[in-house]
């Protein structure tokens, strides 16, 4: 049985002493042939960063409006997990390791200029758990909940409208819809196109953060990293390990393509070595096509981006990451998102980032935070003003009213 799981993001714990970690990507071109890589002269490293740099934020810098749909297939393995615990707690036999597979669809729309973003996702098909050992699957006994959803992001609001399917199993299923509310922003947040987990608000995908996948975008690491080889040159040492930084080149016909392997050590409990590389391809405008990222030599995770130059911006069209096992080096996830029907650059229908797009069906609800009122939808796209105390009147969530 296939259902879609909340998609929760994990992150190293990791406080990195030398701050140079950069975003990857790949091409496909990238995997048809293997790069003879050379050692850059020392003298023009500063000069090839500052030159991929400028690359990378003007081809950013291009995107006004950017709309499309990916579609996103994870495989994970997994021991231990809640899943085992909950769905065999009576149970005698329990799986050693079960084997999960998700699909899922999102569209997004974002418009940079006017600080707008759009952002709807939904299950493409059920969520599938099997055995690995025996590869038979697993009927689930209790429920696993599915999000679907969409949110919408303004300078001024958050605007939420997610629902929740309980499946059990491929003949049992229950949908809870949750009321759409609409969130005010606060003063520092209304020129970022992004938005966090807190004050109830659910983080909002944002496409462009595609080119920034490790944090800060291209530009902005690699102009840091330039700073710290001026400071303290292409070698040094830091907490006993040597800290060697490489550049290399590989031609390819009319493909130049530069990779920069970073190392740094992290704390937070033992002190490891960590060591991160990136490929960058003249053949994507210069954006990381791929990434590795290892600690203590063990192979932890690596990326891959593919790319088209649509309207004169490079755009992923396909991204793929497999992340590993940090104590064993194995592979325990592995997703590939494909981007489809996309646009940049097209004026986007006003209505995009309005309720009218929310999907709202007939009779729902929506909370205006802001306004402190609550409306029904109706005739196909009206609101309705209720009266509030009506509306609480029967949500078992309500306080009891001591007299």
């Amino acid at each position: 049985m296939r259902v879609k799981n909340i998609i929760i993001r994990i992150t190293f714990g990791l406080v990195v002493l030398f701050i140079l970690s950069f975003p990857g990507w790949a091409e496909t071109e990238s995997n048809k042939h293997q790069c003879k890589w050379e050692p850059v002269n020392p003298n023009e490293i500063t000069n090839i960063l500052a030159m991929i740099a400028d690359r990378t934020k003007k081809n950013h810098n291009k995107i006004n409006t950017w709309q499309g749909k990916t579609e996103t297939v994870t495989v994970s393995w997994e021991k231990d997990n809640e899943i085992l615990r909950e769905q065999f707690r009576n149970e005698k036999v329990i799986p050693d390791e079960i084997k999960k597979y998700q699909e899922f669809t999102r569209e997004f729309a974002v418009d940079v200029n006017n600080g707008l973003l759009y952002d709807h996702h939904c299950p493409n098909d059920l969520f599938e758990v099997t055995d690995v050992k025996t590869e038979e699957e697993i009927q689930l006994k209790s429920g696993m909940a599915m999000d679907n959803g969409t949110y919408i992001l303004t300078p001024d609001y958050h605007l939420n409208y997610y629902k929740f399917n309980f499946v059990y199993d491929k003949n049992k299923n229950k949908s809870i819809t949750h009321t759409a509310v609409k969130y005010p922003r606060s003063e520092d947040e209304k020129g970022d196109l992004t938005c966090g987990s807190g004050n109830k608000m659910y983080p909002i995908y944002n496409p462009l953060e595609n080119f920034k996948p490790s944090g800060d975008y291209p530009w902005e690491e690699l102009e840091k990293y330039a700073a710290y080889i001026d400071r303290v040159g292409l070698t040094s040492t830091l907490a006993g390990y040597t800290m060697e930084v490489k550049v290399e080149k590989c031609d390819f016909g009319d493909v130049e393509k530069y990779r920069v392997t970073l190392p740094s050590v992290a704390s937070g409990g033992p002190k490891v070595y960590i060591s991160s590389a990136m490929v960058y391809s003249s053949n994507a405008g210069f954006n990381v096509v791929s990434s590795s990222f290892t600690v203590n030599n063990i192979l932890i995770e690596n990326q891959e981006w593919d790319y088209e130059l649509i309207n004169g911006v490079y755009l992923p069209v396909k991204i793929t990451k497999n992340s590993f096992d940090r104590k064993n080096g194995d592979l325990n996830k592995k997703s590939t998102s494909t981007f489809t029907e996309q646009k940049v650059n097209h004026p986007i229908n006003e209505e995009v980032f309005t309720y009218k797009s929310l999907g709202l069906q007939e009779g729902e609800i929506i909370e205006d935070k802001i306004d402190n009122k609550v409306y029904i939808y109706k005739n196909k796209g009206e609101l309705i003003e209720l009266e509030k105390e009506s509306f609480f009147a029967d949500d078992p969530n309500k306080p009891e009213q001591k007299e």
